[in-house]
């Protein structure tokens, strides 16, 4: 909570055409969820995690993360288990929420060198992400369909084609070539 306090700080002293938040735990107790009007929601792909604190019950960990979704705001919903897009729709369905539901209202399937992207308003060819991993494809569809559905910006293929191919996280997903760790 202190972080993210302090965070809310930075954010009000420099602000940001945009401030993507993820939530730290859940969603519904998370520091996060303080915001009434986001500009967007998503919920990535939901699984059995810190049950400790979720509940060991995809539906119950659905219901804790969809909790970020509020009245009248677009939510980027990840393909999810059955019993987690049931309680998503529900949520949504309470709050009055707009879900973009992939597979539904967006998609996107890999082709050699590129994926093809649609959603409700792109369809595009784009490289593939410089980041390693199958899973990154999923993350960089949602991440688009997330910027394509933010209200008042509009993002060209040039800014999206040089965010996938620019992106970078050295130290977290940074492939190592040389040194004590690859001689080993």
């Amino acid at each position: 909570e202190i972080t993210t306090a302090m965070a809310f700080l930075a954010f009000s002293q420099t602000p940001a055409d945009l401030v993507l938040l993820e939530t730290g735990l859940g969603g519904r107790l998370d520091a996060t969820n303080v915001l009434s009007q986001p500009a967007l929601t998503a919920l990535t792909p939901i699984s059995i995690d810190h049950v400790g604190f979720l509940g060991d019950q995809i539906s119950g960990i659905a219901a804790e993360k969809a909790a970020i979704m509020r009245e009248g705001i677009t939510s980027v919903v990840a393909t999810q288990p059955p019993e987690a897009e049931d309680m998503i729709a529900n949520t949504a369905a309470n709050v009055n929420a707009r879900c973009q539901f992939q597979c539904l209202d967006w998609d996107f399937e890999v082709n050699e060198g590129f994926f093809s992207i649609q959603t409700r308003y792109r369809n595009s060819e784009i490289p593939l992400p410089k980041l390693q991993g199958a899973f990154q494809l999923q993350n960089a569809t949602q991440a688009i369909t997330c910027l394509d559905a933010v209200a008042g910006y509009s993002f060209s293929y040039e800014d999206i084609q040089s965010g996938i191919l620019n992106v970078d996280w050295p130290g977290r997903l940074q492939q190592l070539n040389y040194g004590p760790l690859v001689e080993h």
